[in-house]
């Protein structure tokens, strides 16, 4: 097991919805860049929020040490999602990484009745004993001057 993970990179991508496609492709419709304003005043409730979260390893010897993917909002103290990660069946070093130099492991999470209740960052970390890998932030602002309906 490897305990250096710095060969890992990583990225989220932030939008209202992730959709299957026929022959195994995913559509991500209405992609955030790097804020997501809601045209109301906080608080407020979006149907849902998905996160497509991508985490590269690097070419290395043997099967990377255990993680902990965590989702962090800005009005709660902790997590709201915590999912461990374990990687022995997971990660081959087959056709692909001998191409590509690594191997991507994907996880699509979806957000249902995410209720934005202060402006801050949502961000996205995975964690493997004391080091931390950022894999993505997106800022929620609202919106005061919002005309009610």
């Amino acid at each position: 097991m490897i305990e250096d993970l710095k060969y890992i990179k990583g990225y989220t991508i932030f939008c209202d919805d992730i959709r299957n496609e026929v022959g195994g492709k995913l559509s991500y419709m209405g992609i955030y860049g790097n804020e997501l304003i809601v045209n109301a005043a906080l608080p407020a409730a979006l149907p849902k929020l998905c996160l497509s979260i991508a985490i590269r390893f690097y070419r290395a010897e043997g099967q990377p040490a255990p993680m902990t993917l965590k989702v962090f909002v800005p009005w709660e103290d902790s997590a709201i999602i915590e999912a461990p990660l374990e990687f022995s069946d997971a990660i081959q070093w087959g056709d692909e990484a001998e191409a590509t130099g690594y191997v991507q492991v994907n996880a699509n999470l979806t957000l249902g009745n995410f209720a934005i209740q202060q402006e801050g960052y949502l961000k996205v970390r995975a964690y493997s004993g004391d080091t931390e890998y950022k894999l993505g932030a997106l800022k929620l602002t609202g919106n005061p001057n919002a005309i009610q309906s």
